[in-house]
């Protein structure tokens, strides 16, 4: 079950670090012409291993034709504000289980198809606390879009600390630099200077962010600009924190360009503690080039540091994607690599996804086919590598009642949605013919095996019965 989970996180991945963010030029066009968020949709996935640790080849095969005869499906849309998910577990056509979730911007209510007479209430189920993967949810660079708005928005905010000055200096890679910008907050005025920013940015996270972020001592914001008005070049330096008790000297160095052609972030960023030890430190470097009018790839490098109470988790990343565009239909092709070494370790995990998917259609009818193949490893030793089949395509709205009981979550609820979902799922499972089942079967006499098919056609009898 797990590992089904952790497959849907591979997709999720693949898809959203592909963001075209902020540029004219688009890597997957179909993204933003869909409205994803607002449309509902369906996907289907099957799954085939071809390593499965810690499996042998006999037993591995054993569990693909078991899998064979199961398939993941996926629904999603948006209502009024309103998020709601739907996935299904079925085997041969027939459903094993489902959960369906509703969630607001505070909560998520959420039932499932074994437990029919309960709701479940819980704190909201976002994107980022359901689908992540080593810590990331594939849309950290979006985050950038908001905070180049903020900083667009810096001379109408902060007009009072601001001077400038006419330049001609290169950056690299960026363009020229025709106008200097600095703005420099006095000790005594950054109290309210996060709300101040947040006024200058769309909702969102980067928003959240800044209502919450405490200042203290002097502010010193650079912004290097083009010809055109655009930044190019950003440098900030600074006390900031969630808190007094966790202020940090920030310092950050951020390189820009944006236009039809490509998109480049080159970006550093130093946050140790001004009390105590401890660090967040990102580098990313991140180029989006337009290589034909059809053609586009996507190079990213990232190394995130974090040292907290003497531990340091390092990780770090490489995204190399190239799409193509062939009579409006878009491949998507490549890998996605993630490393992560944890403080108790002498190597690092990691994970690769190399997707070979096809996008098409319009807002109307999008459509995703292909495979994309994830591989685990452990230090060198590879762990898992599996392909996934994928469909995606639109969708009919879907509907839900609340139930008669509400019931909050739990631990002990957690671990009765749990030991349900395994017995929903394996009560269909041990019903594929004999020949596909040996995964389950394997070391069991005919006789006790028939004991555990009767015991779940009762079960499934039962379940439908008025």
């Amino acid at each position: 079950m797990r590992k089904i989970v952790s497959f849907v996180l591979a997709l999720w991945m693949a898809l959203t670090m592909t963001s075209p963010s902020l540029a004219d030029a688009e890597f997957l066009p179909q993204l933003s012409q869909w409205e994803i968020g607002a449309l509902p949709w369906e996907a289907q996935l099957s799954i085939s291993l071809d390593t499965h640790m810690p499996f042998d080849e006999e037993r591995t095969e054993q569990l693909n034709r078991l899998l064979s005869h199961a398939v993941m499906k996926l629904r999603y849309q948006g209502l009024n504000g309103e998020v709601w998910k739907e996935l299904s577990f079925l085997v041969d056509d027939q459903q094993a289980l489902n959960m369906t979730t509703r969630e607001t911007s505070e909560s998520c209510q959420f039932q499932l198809s074994y437990l029919p007479h309960e709701t479940f209430v819980c704190q909201t189920l976002s994107a980022g606390t359901e689908l992540s993967l080593y810590g990331l949810q594939g849309n950290e660079l979006d985050l950038l879009d908001d905070l180049l708005i903020v900083l667009e928005n810096a001379e109408i905010g902060l007009p009072d600390y601001m001077t400038e000055k006419k330049i001609s200096e290169k950056i690299k890679n960026m363009g020229t630099a025709k106008l200097k910008q600095t703005f420099t907050i006095p000790k005594g005025d950054v109290e309210g200077l996060g709300v101040l920013l947040a006024g200058l940015c769309p909702d969102g996270k980067v928003k959240n962010f800044l209502n919450g972020l405490t200042f203290s001592g002097k502010q010193s914001l650079v912004l290097w600009k083009n010809s055109l008005g655009e930044i190019i070049r950003v440098d900030y330096s600074g006390q900031a924190g969630t808190d007094e008790a966790d202020l940090r000297k920030v310092s950050l160095v951020w390189k820009l360009r944006r236009d039809d052609e490509q998109v480049r972030d080159s970006l550093t960023l130093k946050t140790p503690r001004v009390k105590g030890s401890g660090r967040n430190n990102v580098v990313l470097e991140r180029t989006l080039s337009q290589t034909s009018e059809t053609d586009s790839t996507l190079e990213i490098t990232f190394k995130y540091e974090k040292v907290a109470d003497g531990d340091k988790t390092v990780l770090s990343g490489e995204v190399d994607l190239e799409s193509r565009d062939r009579k409006g239909e878009t491949s998507l092709t490549g890998s996605v690599e993630v490393k992560q070494q944890l403080p108790d370790s002498d190597t690092a995990d990691r994970t690769v996804l190399t997707p070979n998917l096809s996008f098409s259609g319009d807002a109307a009818t999008p459509a995703v086919d292909g495979t994309l193949r994830w591989e685990d490893y452990r230090g060198k030793s590879l762990q898992e590598r599996a392909d996934i089949s994928i469909q995606v395509n639109a969708s009919e709205f879907f509907d839900w009642e609340l139930r008669e009981n509400i019931v909050a979550l739990d631990e002990a609820a957690m671990q009765r949605i749990l030991r349900g979902a395994e017995s929903a799922l394996v009560r269909r499972l041990v019903l594929v013919p004999r020949e596909d089942s040996l995964f389950l079967s394997n070391g069991l006499e005919d006789a006790q095996w028939q004991e555990i098919v009767t015991a779940a056609q009762n079960a499934l009898q039962e379940e439908v019965a008025p």
